[in-house]
Parts: structure tokens; C-alpha cells; sequence
């Protein structure tokens, strides 16, 4: 699946913070610690899996950019809806909306950092 522009800003912010960002359809057990994927399947039984726009799957951390084309007020609803249900799978997700990302990239990749670190218990 190809990348909005919005996730690509979010695989640039990655890429400052030290990640490797990798197509989910191309990771290897060989992969460093420090890979982030996107589009990552989450499995959830019989039911479709969700996909999560970006992850450090190991870790079960998942990163979530909301773009405004997409997440209207239903779509808020909806995604805490999916939120619950991912992290009652174990996963913690990290949100971002396409606003925040734009105008504050520096802000995002600091918040970032620090939620990945603080789930990682760094």
C-alpha cells in the first residue's frame, strides 16, 4: 500500500529520531531493533485486522496519523472505538493529527521520542 504525503512527513520524523522506516510487506527477522514498519496488520481472530499506519512491532507500539481528509467526528469516534480494541490486544498507540504534524514537526518527533522511550521503559 502506498504512503499519504502526511505519512511520509511522519517517515521523515522517524527517520530523525533514529528509526528505520520499512514497508511491513518487507521486514526480516533480521531486522534492527530500531525498524519501524508501515501498514502493519494487527490480527484480531475471524474478524478483518486493522491496520496501523506505522509500528515497532516487537514492541507492540503503534503510531496513528489522523489526516483531516479522513477523521471527522465519526471517524473520532470510530477510532477510539479501534483504539480500545488494539490495546486490549497489548499494543499502546500513539495518535498524531495531520494539523499538529504540519505545523509542529520538531513538537512531533520530541513527543515521539518521548512516547516511544517512556512504552519502551528507556
Amino acid at each position: 500500500m502506498r504512503q499519504t504525503s502526511l505519512e511520509t512527513i511522519v517517515e521523515d520524523i522517524l527517520e530523525t529520531i533514529g528509526y528505520v522506516v520499512k514497508p511491513h510487506s518487507q521486514r526480516f527477522i533480521t531486522d534492527a531493533a530500531n525498524t519501524v514498519y508501515f501498514q502493519v496488520p494487527v490480527c484480531r481472530g475471524n474478524k478483518k485486522p486493522f491496520v496501523i499506519d506505522f509500528a515497532l512491532e516487537n514492541a507492540r507500539i503503534g503510531i496513528e496519523v489522523d489526516g483531516l481528509r479522513w477523521h471527522s467526528n465519526m471517524a473520532h469516534v470510530r477510532d477510539i472505538l479501534r483504539d480500545k480494541e488494539i490495546r486490549s490486544m497489548g499494543w499502546s498507540i500513539l495518535r498524531f493529527k495531520e494539523q499538529h504534524i504540519k505545523e509542529h514537526p520538531s513538537l512531533v518527533a520530541s513527543q515521539l521520542r518521548r512516547g516511544i522511550n517512556l512504552l519502551l521503559d528507556v
